[in-house]
């Protein structure tokens, strides 16, 4: 399952932790009072998370930053 979600301005991808391909919107750019505007490719963002990794970033191709976080990853506790 991947959701989206925005808190002050700050957004996040989140990702199961067997998933390396995510997908979503930017929040921001979809906030934008005209994005019909923009066209459907610029609202999108997708990529790839290397499953040994947990967390990264990601832009829009306006530039906005946007969190990818991994959901479920057990850690060791040492």
């Amino acid at each position: 399952m991947i959701s989206a979600s925005t808190t002050s301005r700050s957004q996040v991808i989140r990702i199961g932790p067997a998933e390396a391909r995510f997908e979503g919107w930017c929040e921001r750019c979809l906030d934008d009072p005209t994005p019909q505007s923009l066209g459907l490719r610029w609202l999108r963002v997708d990529g790839e998370l290397p499953l040994e990794v947990d967390a990264g970033l990601t832009s829009c191709r306006r530039g906005h930053r946007i969190a990818v976080r991994r959901l479920g990853r057990l850690t060791d506790a040492a």
